[in-house]
């Protein structure tokens, strides 16, 4: 597939981590294209509701989707209601000062999977 393609492609050209923030990335989607960046050598900064052992269990996965690159890239996972929107800001504004000024690494990709619902009577 074509996504396969550019994660195979990807692998060969790079020389150092790229990064990628991915929103939604505990469950669904986000959580198997979190996964597939990993495998392709992404540091993946995984945003997510958090819950007790979340964080650990996002890491571990993420380390064991990261086959050979296990060991060399350190993932992080960043706890974020997308209910509360002081939790929103708070989290964008921190991967924006640790990842996006001058002089640090930056964020090569941004997947935007979260899933929100709102339940109401008729």
């Amino acid at each position: 597939s074509e996504a396969k393609n550019l994660t195979t492609n990807y692998e060969i050209m790079s020389t150092k981590p790229k990064t990628a923030v991915v929103v939604g990335a505990t469950n669904g989607i986000g959580k198997a294209i979190s996964h597939r960046l990993a495998g392709a050598g992404f540091k993946i900064v995984a945003v997510g509701r958090d819950r007790p052992g979340r964080s650990e269990e996002v890491i571990n996965e993420l380390n064991k989707a990261s086959g050979d690159h296990a060991g060399e890239i350190q993932h992080e996972f960043r706890p974020c209601n997308a209910f509360l929107l002081s939790q929103v800001k708070e989290c964008a504004e921190g991967i924006v000062r640790d990842y996006g000024s001058e002089g640090k690494n930056g964020i090569d990709a941004l997947v935007m999977t979260q899933g929100m619902a709102t339940i109401q009577s008729f």
